[in-house]
Formats: structure tokens, C-alpha cells, sequence
């Protein structure tokens, strides 16, 4: 194949992606409940082409990075693989929810495995349309939600001002609101090259605008987490300021232009519910913050039982189901860590827990050696390092790990950074320090 063609083809596909990655329809599965994905589709298409792929970054595999991060993941599948046939030996017993959440982290590990092969193999202007497309489509939504909001038009999915985008999940799409983020703020100026820097500061100002409209908690503090890293690494006050003073202005735009329509006698529902209101007056039903801090307190008390391994996958979700009320929807706990102590037990939050540290070394590390050689791949792994930052600040209020969208992001990263990374490298900076 002639290499015009082969690019052409990886623009596509990671182009596809880009774009299926946004359409996340929910389906009923059982007991449970998926959020599939256009791009699983995608990905199970280029399954075949992986496979090669993965064959020619078998010099990865050389890497004893490489050798860690596998064995980690190999463990925690390990770990829930035990966990799931503990379930089936429990009264409790193997439900629909627990084998969604068994081969989801299959699919994750593989959304993992594409971003690696893309970020490693795809050509450059492959890879920086793939992240453009990623950014601008969530910065289009925002722009269509003041929009929508202004003019007083319902906005689909979700209830005003909350915005849950393609997704009915205003977390979710906040957790990808902010990849977006870290991408333009740690790589902004090579995934969009020859922009002046206003553009980059308006795009990261829709996209904070983005997270402050979901009405998320945790995304709020996944935006604090990713300013200051943004601060300590690129010490640009400055910049972030402005960003922070025009996502202020662009979130009070849907109410300014709701209430001059309003005056000019238009027939629109006035906005009156924001995040101040969230936290001063939860409301008492089944997903409010109360509510989700009772369920952590029985998540909690679940891991107390049985701390080694855990109650089995999915058996929080099945005694929540039981004891719920008629009528009553029960509760995931709302809690990355204390779902995996409940139902995983103390040997997968160590696994998990290494997993995540573990990555971010690893980035930090990349890090401060690329900015001496390859300022471009050292920026991409600072992109990592808020995107991991803005991830595990936002699963300490919910379960967030089956999120796609941060797994391919952050392989992408590390593909890029170890294949630009020579060991030698490496090597090389320990025997000095």
C-alpha cells in the first residue's frame, strides 16, 4: 500500500474514533446496564489490524516499564476474574451487572492497547487529527448548549442547565470535557499548530465553561487538579487567569440571554438551578450527594467482611437491588476505591492502586527527560499527567473507571512518550542521580 493511502487510512480511522467515542447510547443488559459505544464497533473492526500492529511495537516489549504495566494489568484481571467466580459462589450469585463490569475491563484494556498502537505507530498529522477532532467536538457542544440555552430551546438528555452532551451522564462527559482540557493545555500548541495563543486560551475557557455547566462536583475538582498542575508545570498565571475569567463569563451567558428573553415576552423556561444549589440543598432522592455517602458508608461495612478478596464483582449492586424500595432505583457506590475494597477486596485496591501510581511515575518521569530532547512528546506526557490527575480526583466521587474515553486517551499518551523514550535514555539518567 502506497504510504498517501496508508495515512489516509489512519486518519480515518482515528478520525471514526474521535467521533464514536461521543455517541454512547445506554442499553439494558439483564439486570445491568451498558454504555456502548460507536467506536467499540470501530475498535472490534480494526481488531485484525491491531494484531499487526501490535507486532511491529514488539520492540515495546523490551522495555521493563512495559514489563510492569503488564503484569499489573495481568493482576488485576487476575483479581476479578477470582472475584467473579467468588460471586457465583455466593448467594448473590453471578448477575447481568457483574459480567458487564468482568468484560468491560476487556474492553477497556483493549481501548488501552489501540491508544498505545495509535500514539506509537499512526503518522504524526494522523495523531493530531484525531486529538483535534476529540477537542473541537467537545468545544462545539458547548458553544451549542449556550446556544440552545440562550434562545431557550430543551436541551436533549439531560435537564437544563445540566449538560450531558451525546451522553446522558453529565460526569461522564465532564471526565471527557476534561482529557479535552489537558490535551490543549499540555499539547495545545502541537495539536494545534500555527494558532495564536488566544485560541487556545478561548478553546480551554469553552471547555472549563463545558465541565462548570455539567453541574458535576467531581469535575469541578478534576478542573482544580488540572489548573494547579497546569500552574507547578508551566508556571503561566497569566494564562490561566484569563482561561478562569472568560469560563466564568461564557457560564452565566445561558441565564444572561434566558432572561432577555424572558423580558421580550418569549415563551422560555427560566434557569434557576446551578452548582451553588447542589451543594446547599441536595435533594432527597436516590442520587443525591447524601444518598451517595450513605451508599459508601455500606460499601464500607461490605469490605469490613471479607477485606482480602472482597464480597464478588457485582454483589454490592445485587444486595442494593434486594433491599431496595418499590419503585426506588438502587445505587452504584459512588466511589472508585471503595467499590474495588467491597467488592474486590484489599488485593485488588493494591493492584489497581499500584497501577495508577505506576502511571503517573511513569509520565512524570517522561516528563522531565523528554523536555531536553523532544519538547513535543515531553508536553504530551504533561497532558498525561492532568488527564491522570483529573481521572483519580473524579473517581473519588464516583465509579468512573469503565469510562472509555480517559483509557485510550492516556495509551495514546504512552505510546507516543516510551516509543520517543529510548531506554538508554533512561538508563543513562539513573547512573547520574
Amino acid at each position: 500500500m502506497k504510504r498517501d493511502a496508508k495515512h489516509g487510512l489512519w486518519v480515518f480511522a482515528l478520525v471514526a474514533m474521535a467521533l464514536g467515542l461521543q455517541i454512547q447510547p445506554t442499553l439494558t443488559l439483564g439486570s445491568g446496564e451498558v454504555r456502548a459505544s460507536l467506536s467499540d464497533l470501530i475498535g472490534l473492526l480494526a481488531a485484525p489490524a491491531a494484531l499487526w500492529f501490535a507486532w511491529k511495537c514488539r520492540a515495546l516489549w523490551n522495555r521493563r516499564d512495559v514489563w510492569v504495566a503488564a503484569l499489573l494489568v495481568a493482576g488485576a484481571t487476575a483479581v476479578m476474574t477470582v472475584s467473579l467466580i467468588e460471586a457465583g459462589m455466593s448467594s448473590y450469585g453471578i448477575s447481568g451487572w457483574a459480567l458487564v463490569k468482568y468484560a468491560g475491563w476487556y474492553v477497556l484494556v483493549y481501548y488501552g492497547l489501540l491508544g498505545v498502537l495509535a500514539g506509537a505507530l499512526a503518522p504524526e498529522k494522523a495523531l493530531q487529527c484525531f486529538l483535534r477532532v476529540f477537542v473541537l467536538v467537545h468545544a462545539l457542544l458547548v458553544i451549542a448548549f449556550i446556544v440552545a440555552q440562550w434562545c431557550g430551546f430543551a436541551w436533549p438528555g439531560s435537564a437544563s442547565p445540566r449538560m450531558a452532551g451525546l451522553m446522558d451522564n453529565p460526569n461522564a462527559f465532564g471526565l471527557s470535557l476534561l482529557c479535552s482540557l489537558a490535551l490543549v493545555i499540555g499539547a495545545g500548541e502541537q495539536v494545534f499548530s500555527h494558532r495564536p495563543a488566544r485560541f487556545s486560551v478561548l478553546l480551554c475557557a469553552l471547555l472549563a465553561a463545558g465541565v462548570l455547566f455539567t453541574r458535576s462536583l467531581a469535575g469541578l475538582a478534576g478542573l482544580a487538579v488540572i489548573a494547579v498542575i497546569a500552574l507547578v508545570a508551566q508556571r503561566d498565571f497569566t494564562r490561566v487567569f484569563l482561561v478562569a475569567c472568560l469560563a466564568a463569563l461564557l457560564y452565566v451567558l445561558p441565564w444572561a440571554g434566558n432572561s432577555v428573553a424572558r423580558m421580550a415576552g418569549l415563551p422560555v423556561q427560566a434557569l434557576h438551578d446551578g452548582i451553588g444549589r447542589k451543594i446547599s440543598n441536595p435533594d432527597k432522592y436516590a442520587f443525591s450527594i447524601t444518598a451517595r455517602l450513605e451508599s459508601n458508608a455500606r460499601a464500607i461495612a461490605m469490605w469490613r467482611k471479607d477485606p482480602a478478596l472482597g464480597a464478588g464483582l457485582g454483589a454490592f449492586y445485587a444486595k442494593e437491588k434486594a433491599a431496595a424500595e418499590p419503585g426506588r432505583q438502587p445505587l452504584q457506590i459512588h466511589n472508585t476505591l471503595l467499590w474495588i475494597l467491597a467488592e474486590l477486596g484489599l488485593a485488588g485496591a493494591l493492584l489497581f492502586s499500584a497501577l495508577a501510581v505506576f502511571a503517573g511515575a511513569t509520565l512524570v518521569g517522561a516528563w522531565r527527560r523528554l523536555a531536553r530532547v523532544d519538547l513535543h512528546a515531553s508536553s504530551v506526557a504533561l497532558a498525561g499527567i492532568m488527564v491522570l490527575g483529573a481521572w483519580a480526583t473524579m473517581c473519588m466521587a464516583h465509579e468512573l473507571l469503565y469510562q472509555r474515553i480517559p483509557w485510550i486517551i492516556l495509551g495514546s499518551v504512552f505510546g507516543l512518550v516510551l516509543w520517543r523514550q529510548p531506554e538508554d535514555l533512561k538508563d543513562s539518567d539513573s547512573a547520574r542521580t
